[in-house]
């Protein structure tokens, strides 16, 4: 390993020379001097008002007023008034007015963390869209991270009732089965080698004999459809059935099995 030459500094209170390495960035030759320039026992004259005020030793050379009124005096020409500092601006989320600094007056838009934070979003959603309707392989790529994704997140994330009375019969049954594997429409119980159950319920699925319109169609028989040329058999029961005759449903599957 090569070793790094040393570098001579001078000290910000003793001015001393003192040798270091270009790493540690060293600013005092020894604690001494650093616990000594951390103490306010300086006294320095002001530039405008010519009073003395007392400042730490590393500020000999820096500063150069006793205060900010004095600073703003010398550098404007005009005394300091109350609010100098600040001026009003309108928000570019919510419109409302509010305070910021002079020196923050180009750079602050939003009057708070909230506004900003919505905006941002906002601006995030507005490039993805314009990403999304030009450019073909981010969409590609983006739909399929998102089915992908979708494989692996259970929804809902509790049992239903019709579920669990499946899952009880097959228990008493004692037909090994597991719940939500990663497949297209995510099976509710999957029995191996290749039985797919759906616990479908009447409303959110549209039973006819019940009366119910189909709230999301084809998306059943596009998803049934999907795992039979995957190879799988499919089963669906209604919530109705399952309520009324569980045993005749687990019959059904037994005989799938066999």
């Amino acid at each position: 390993m090569t070793k790094s030459r040393p570098v001579y500094l001078l000290c910000a209170y003793c001015d001393r020379k003192f040798r270091t390495t270009p790493k540690r960035n060293k600013k005092f030759c020894s604690l001494e001097c650093y616990l000594k320039s951390h103490v306010r026992n300086t006294r320095l004259m002001c530039k405008q008002c010519k009073k003395q005020f007392m400042a730490y030793p590393c500020q000999i050379n820096r500063r150069l007023y006793c205060n900010v009124a004095c600073r703003i005096k010398a550098q404007t020409g005009k005394p300091r008034k109350n609010g100098t500092l600040q001026c009003k601006k309108n928000c570019l989320e919510c419109g409302k007015e509010f305070t910021t600094w002079i020196c923050l007056k180009d750079r602050k838009k939003y009057c708070g963390k909230k506004c900003s934070g919505v905006a941002q979003a906002r601006l995030m959603v507005k490039a993805h869209q314009k990403q999304w309707v030009e450019d073909k392989e981010y969409r590609a790529k983006r739909s399929a991270q998102l089915s992908e994704l979708r494989l692996h997140t259970i929804f809902p994330k509790k049992d239903t009732s019709i579920e669990i009375l499946l899952q009880e019969e097959l228990r008493r049954h004692k037909i090994s089965y597991e719940k939500h594997i990663s497949l297209p429409g995510q099976p509710d119980i999957f029995i191996e080698p290749n039985i797919c159950i759906f616990a479908d319920g009447c409303y959110w699925h549209g039973c006819p004999q019940c009366g119910y319109v189909e709230l999301r169609p084809n998306k059943d028989r596009t998803i049934t459809s999907k795992l039979e040329t995957m190879g799988y058999k499919v089963l669906r029961f209604w919530e109705h059935t399952i309520k009324t005759s569980p045993t005749h449903c687990v019959q059904q599957i037994i005989t799938s099995i066999s």
